[in-house]
């Protein structure tokens, strides 16, 4: 899937002011896994092709690729609007569960590159056992 044309776009100069984009490496992370952006309950979009924005702190870049085929859906996918107004979650791809601190850029995403920048992509998960009640569980099998 891509984006339909989107009439009427206002003409803009749109450069990334954070410097560089480095691809992220760390494979095993939610950052790099990408995101799935829903509104209502429903997926519109994916977030993929992560890039830390060199100079920035906490900044990361993703291309977004549409998985509506609702033309004014994906058209909004290219808006600040959109992105500013609180619809969007984010859900990590690789673990399931939403970042409820994300903070898209205010700048519009690129119409060229679908570019998105977000920061507070942080996920909260519930810790599993740790390593000494599982030793514990072990031993206590061991013995009987």
């Amino acid at each position: 899937m891509g984006f339909d044309a989107v009439p009427d776009m206002p003409e803009r100069e749109y450069t990334m002011t954070h410097g560089q984009l480095v691809p992220v490496e760390d494979s095993e992370s939610a950052i790099a896994a990408g995101w799935l952006i829903e509104v209502d309950g429903r997926q519109v979009a994916e977030l993929t092709e992560p890039m830390y924005v060199s100079g920035s702190q906490f900044w990361f870049s993703y291309v977004i690729v549409p998985v509506t085929t609702n033309p004014p859906e994906q058209a909004q996918l290219l808006t600040a609007e959109f992105w500013s107004s609180g619809k969007a979650v984010f859900r990590s791809r690789k673990f399931g569960i939403v970042a409820p601190n994300a903070l898209p850029s205010i700048t519009p995403p690129c119409p060229d590159t679908h570019r998105l920048s977000v920061r507070g992509l942080h996920l909260q998960m519930e810790p599993g056992p740790g390593m000494a009640k599982k030793m514990a569980g072990f031993l206590k099998r061991l013995i009987g």
